[in-house]
C-alpha cells in the first residue's frame, strides 16, 4: 500500500467520498460527459449538506 492509498484510507467515509468526488471535477472537461459532470456537481452538494 502506497502512501496516499494508506491516507485516503483512514479518512472517514464521507471525507473520502468528497475527496473523489473532488478529484473528479478539479479538470470537469475531462470527463468528457455532461450528464456524468453534472451527477458529481449534485453529488458534492448532497455531501455537503450531510
Amino acid at each position: 500500500m502506497n502512501d496516499a492509498t494508506a491516507v485516503i484510507s483512514a479518512l472517514p467515509a464521507r471525507a473520502a467520498r468528497m475527496l473523489a468526488v473532488e478529484i473528479l471535477l478539479a479538470e470537469p472537461e475531462s470527463l468528457g460527459d455532461d450528464v456524468l459532470e453534472s451527477c458529481l456537481y449534485l453529488l458534492r452538494e448532497r455531501l455537503r449538506e450531510e
